[in-house]
């Protein structure tokens, strides 16, 4: 994560690691799901009480393109 690039290196650590083990179990989950599962970890395994945005721009993020969430 590069400095100033506006993400949670936490997030992109959760992201990274769901997106790879998913792929490793040849599980289908759609990447909103895997942003939800990895806020729940984020919540229950380490405690924090963490919202869904940084999650979600690190697995939807695009170069020079804003996110919307509602």
């Amino acid at each position: 994560i590069p400095l100033g690039g506006g993400l949670s290196s936490s997030a992109a650590l959760e992201g990274a690691t769901a997106l790879t083990l998913t792929a490793f179990m040849a599980l289908d989950l759609a990447p909103k799901h895997v942003a939800l599962l990895c806020q729940k970890a984020a919540q229950d395994f380490v405690g924090a009480q963490v919202g869904v945005m940084a999650q979600f721009i690190s697995l939807f993020g695009q170069p020079n393109e804003a996110l919307f969430l509602d």
